[in-house]
């Protein structure tokens, strides 16, 4: 008892609704021992309490009114207090709603949304990224949290400039866990992790792993796909079981060289891969009734319902093990990451996609195929 009474005095709400009990108690026993045997106003508790509430609140409906000196008295006294405590109460309301909207504001509140996207860190191009997922969101808002040190007028800015994106915003460090249950890592659907250079104009691959490893440990089921700098971590962020891998720069020497082979080619990658462009390359399901039927007969479907132009096929796979993806010589980063995913109670099973590009006319559709197609996200 003595327990539960310090916890509601120490909070501020609670200390002052158990005030405005207690003097409602006071002085409806008061008003009603005083008055009730003088004034048949006052018959019985009930309509002491009445009064009370009604002196309390300042209405003031004049239907029961003390007839004793003592009863005005303390009607004076219930005026005066109820005057400053509900002032107290109604500010201390307002505060705690203004103080949640700043805290929001600043990124320093837990964010209330499921199966959202976490972008975790900022660089020059997420404006870019966040440009494109806008014009994918035409149809249906996409809910979008931020997780990096930048200011909050820059945040403000970025949350309204992309009317399609349901855009919040938490602060701090995404390596720590902490901040991670901010986001509500454990109902996201999927993270990005990009290259810092809000803290630092070098972004290191080693918070990209790090984070990796903790949002893992938290939501195993959720996707992560991570940005790299350096091709040579590679390998250490598929150890720590990042779904996909983007290293930067990877096709530029590829691109370069079709080009030289092909002119043209650069043209139709940024005709597909912009963030301005409505045509895209899409993966979307495949109506039950294909399944078992071959790769023709869902080209046509696709060609002339939707005019998209089927290109192939993808699935998920998950076949590979933790301890298929650890190195042979078992590095000390090997270990790190070992360590990390058995903290977490972990069985891990590494995902893969297998793809089917330009597959035969007779191509027979399985259940697992999702359709690969081109296609304007417009329509």
């Amino acid at each position: 008892m003595k327990q539960a009474f310090k916890i509601i005095w120490n909070h501020e709400l609670f200390r002052i609704l158990f005030l405005i009990t207690v003097t409602s108690f006071f002085a409806s026993s008061t008003i009603y021992l005083i008055e009730s045997s003088k004034n048949q106003q006052f018959s019985s508790f009930f309509d002491g309490v009445w009064w009370t509430i009604v002196t309390m609140t300042t209405v003031g409906y004049g239907d029961k009114v003390p007839a004793t000196t003592m009863g005005k008295i303390i009607g004076f006294l219930v005026m005066l207090s109820g005057v400053i405590l509900l002032s107290m109460f109604t500010a201390t309301i307002s505060s705690i709603f203004v103080t949640k909207k700043i805290k929001e504001r600043e990124g320093l509140e837990k964010v209330d949304v499921s199966d959202h996207i976490v972008i975790c860190g900022w660089n020059k191009d997420t404006e870019r990224m966040l440009k494109a997922l806008n014009n994918h969101a035409k149809k249906r808002k996409l809910q979008i949290v931020l997780v990096n040190n930048l200011p909050p007028e820059k945040i403000e800015q970025v949350i309204n400039s992309y009317k399609n994106l349901e855009i919040k915003f938490v602060r701090g460090d995404f390596t720590q866990e902490s901040i991670l249950e901010k986001a509500n890592i454990r109902q996201a659907k999927e993270v990005v992790i990009l290259p810092d250079e809000t803290l630092s104009p070098y972004p290191s691959d080693d918070k990209t792993l790090i984070a990796t490893l903790n949002i893992k440990s938290i939501n195993p089921k959720v996707k992560v796909y991570a940005h790299i700098i350096d091709r040579e971590n590679f390998g250490n962020l598929k150890k720590a079981n990042a779904d996909e891998i983007i290293v930067s720069n990877e096709y530029l020497a590829s691109v370069l060289a079709d080009q030289i082979v092909s002119p043209g080619i650069v043209q139709v990658l940024s005709s597909l891969l912009s963030e301005d462009s409505t045509t895209k390359i899409l993966r979307i399901e495949i109506p039950p009734r294909f399944v078992g039927k071959p790769y023709i007969e869902l080209f046509n479907y696709f060609k002339t319902e939707k005019n998209y132009l089927l290109i192939g096929f993808i699935s998920d796979e998950e076949t590979i093990t933790l301890e298929n993806i650890l190195s042979h010589d078992y590095t000390e980063i090997d270990a790190f990451i070992e360590k990390k995913l058995k903290e977490a109670g972990l069985n891990i099973k590494s995902s893969y996609v297998r793809l089917n590009l330009n597959p035969p006319l007779d191509y027979v559709i399985n259940k697992k195929d999702d359709a690969i197609v081109i296609g304007n996200i417009t329509v």
